[in-house]
Parts: structure tokens; sequence; C-alpha cells
């Protein structure tokens, strides 16, 4: 996620176009959600198997 942040501080540094910034501005978000989600699914799983001891 650092990556995808440090790529849009230098597009929007050094390239007028604002397009260029897009794929990273939209990353970021996409992996926050998809930990997120990698988190809730485990967080899932070790309760049922706290259950089922």
């Amino acid at each position: 996620m650092l990556i995808s942040l440090l790529a849009l501080t230098l597009a929007n540094k050094f390239v007028e176009d604002s397009v260029v910034g897009m794929p990273s501005t939209i990353s970021s978000p996409l992996m926050y959600l998809m930990g997120f989600s990698l988190v809730l699914i485990w967080w899932k799983i070790k309760s049922k198997t706290k259950l089922g001891s």
C-alpha cells in the first residue's frame, strides 16, 4: 500500500495529467478493503474453531 501512495505522490509531482495517478488512487482503498476482508474471514474461522472445541 505504501508503494501505491508513493506512486501517487510521484505522479502528482512530475506529471501534470491527473489521469496518470488514477491507478494508484484506486488501488490503495482496494488493498485496504481486501486486507480488512481477510481479517474478518480469519476472525470468523477462529471463532468457529473455538466454539467447536
